[in-house]
């Protein structure tokens, strides 16, 4: 798959909740949910060793990419994420293994998630054991795909996840939803509000701050300009900015995917890439298909 991960976790940085918002706005909460994760472990158990343990990134074949873009924040390192916790006051203060708020109350908060195409379901409980070892408590709620829908686009959840794609150079240059604030739907969820003010011109949701108005910018450059040196530059500041503040979570990338066909199917190449990329079989050409008969 051409996915820049096959689950991309995000917290809601434009949460209705001021004292939520004020934890996932800040850098070190996102960089310590990213460094406590076992990428390697996923990996074994998910996809038995064939898939790539990285952060969220296009993928290597990506005019785009730069090797550290997909190292960023991706070791397995409990110890530094826990201290990036207790610098942000996230303390456990009772004893009881659970890390409470710098204002001492408990930290409630749920990852909402619908299952498919990807291997969401164990992602999600491998990923959340790991956040317990480092005393952070995240409850996990499957729900459907049609409440998810309105659950992302209202910014009602705390945490969700979907499925990177949009990775390749077919479309990230055009519909970066992982980097930049500019789509609304089921697949975002860490800043519907300003993405609502950039897609109204500011009439409505919540006016960025510049760190991250400075991505629609660069996006507005990338995907108007002739220049592809310029484009490139563009989308290299973008994904650095990614790199750097971890504005959504990766785990496992470049995942195998497996396509059954029949033995009397022929012209059907062997390997290639599967996605929404791609549109799966499209540039196969399966109109020169053809079957056999005996």
């Amino acid at each position: 798959r051409p996915y820049g991960s096959d689950v991309a976790i995000m917290v809601n940085m434009t949460h209705a909740d001021e004292r939520k918002r004020r934890i996932f706005q800040d850098v070190r909460f996102r960089r310590a949910l990213s460094l406590a994760i076992n990428r390697a472990e996923i990996n074994d158990i998910a996809y038995y060793g064939h898939g790539v343990p990285r952060q969220l990134t296009v993928v290597p074949a990506s005019r785009y990419f730069e090797p550290e873009f997909a190292t960023a924040w991706a070791q397995h390192d409990p110890q530094l994420a826990g201290a990036l916790l207790d610098s942000m006051g996230l303390i456990d203060r009772d004893g009881d293994g659970r890390r409470e708020g710098p204002d001492g109350q408990p930290l409630d908060i749920t990852l909402e998630y619908s299952i498919g195409e990807t291997p969401k379901q164990i992602t999600v409980e491998l990923v959340t054991a790991h956040w317990r070892e480092v005393g952070l408590h995240i409850s996990s709620k499957q729900i459907s795909g049609s409440l998810k829908s309105i659950r992302s686009s209202s910014g009602a959840m705390d945490m969700s996840l979907w499925h990177a794609d949009r990775n390749a150079d077919i479309l990230f240059p055009i519909e970066p939803f992982w980097y930049v604030p500019m789509h609304i739907g089921q697949e975002i969820n860490h800043w519907a509000e300003w993405s609502r003010w950039y897609r109204s011109d500011g009439a409505r949701g919540w006016e960025p701050p510049p760190n991250v108005k400075q991505l629609i910018t660069w996006w507005e450059v990338l995907r108007r300009t002739l220049d592809i040196d310029e484009r490139v530059r563009m989308g290299k500041n973008i994904l650095r900015s990614q790199a750097e503040n971890v504005w959504a979570i990766g785990i496992i990338g470049l995942g195998p995917h497996p396509v059954i066909v029949r033995d009397d199917l022929k012209n059907v190449p062997r390997h290639g890439y599967w996605g929404w990329d791609s549109r799966w079989s499209w540039p196969y050409y399966p109109e020169t298909w053809y079957l056999t008969r005996d």
